[in-house]
């Protein structure tokens, strides 16, 4: 994959607020949701980058985080009511990294996300993450981007290929440039993934791999660290590394710094204290 360098980044997709509960206890109440974990890791990387999504009227720590995140948050439509829910619940952090138990209260947020809105003050941009959501709006965002934002963007897609239709999500794979899943995802949906352009397979304190056209291309180790909260650390590492390829760096380099960053934001309960460590992992 070629280095980008141009217009920094977008970030597409819906946030909400994460409840952590390890071991039975609870941790706390942070903003999370796909798409703010990847704006963070985007931020982190030093990276101009803004995010369209929506935020319930009610939801003010939610909004209060994404400004901090994002100064310029033109592209934030808030809306009646509230944005979703989500109980995340670790046996144990450490071994259960990729797969907690989430127990989802979903309020949803209308009107549907729409890039068109936005897409004047964010054309030229070039790579996209496509946060995850029903593949059906996936793709719609991808269609609405090279429409209105980039004839050739980079789509980086995440998703949860444990709970969407099949059929579905193999059609927003094949749309995308890149996806991102975690291990337990890879081994169920490989014969679905094989045949996407590149794959980052996520593997907690493995690091990550790059498989592209159904081959493993190679694999980046992760550093030791003490992991308190794993909850979006794979989406921050998604953010990081399109950040990355938005920068300018090369794919490898990028997924590296990716694999630092998400290794960095497992050691505290939520990911903004990413954003005070800037300098020192923004390059």
């Amino acid at each position: 994959m070629e280095a980008v360098g141009e217009q920094g980044a977008v970030v597409v997709g819906y946030t909400g607020l994460d409840r952590i509960v390890h071991n039975g206890k609870y941790m706390g109440a942070v903003a999370g949701g796909a798409a703010y974990y990847a704006l963070i890791g985007a931020r982190a990387m030093s990276t101009s980058v803004s995010i369209v999504t929506q935020v319930g009227g009610a939801d003010m720590q939610l909004l209060r985080a994404i400004q901090a995140a994002s100064p310029k948050c033109s592209h934030v439509q808030v809306v009646p009511g509230e944005a979703p829910r989500f109980d995340v619940q670790y046996v144990d952090a450490q071994e259960s990294s990729s797969s907690p138990i989430v127990r989802a209260h979903w309020h949803p947020l209308f009107p549907q996300l729409n890039i068109r809105t936005w897409a004047e003050s964010v054309r030229g941009v070039r790579v996209v993450v496509v946060a995850t959501a029903p593949p059906r709006e996936q793709l719609e965002w991808m269609a609405q981007v090279r429409t209105h934002v980039h004839p050739n963007p980079v789509c980086v897609l995440l998703t949860n290929a444990l709970v969407f239709d099949s059929r579905e999500i193999t059609a927003a794979f094949r749309a995308a440039d890149v996806v991102c899943v975690n291990s337990r995802e890879w081994a169920m949906a490989r014969q679905v993934l094989k045949d996407c352009r590149r794959v980052i397979v996520t593997r907690g304190a493995q690091g990550a791999e790059v498989v592209r056209s159904g081959r493993k291309a190679y694999k980046c180790a992760a550093p030791k660290t003490s992991c308190i909260d794993p909850t979006g650390a794979g989406d921050v590492l998604a953010g990081a590394f399109a950040g990355g390829i938005a920068e300018g760096q090369g794919e490898e380099d990028a997924l590296m710094r990716g694999i630092v960053l998400a290794s960095v934001s497992v050691s505290q309960v939520g990911v903004e204290h990413l954003l005070k460590e800037l300098p020192q992992h923004g390059g």
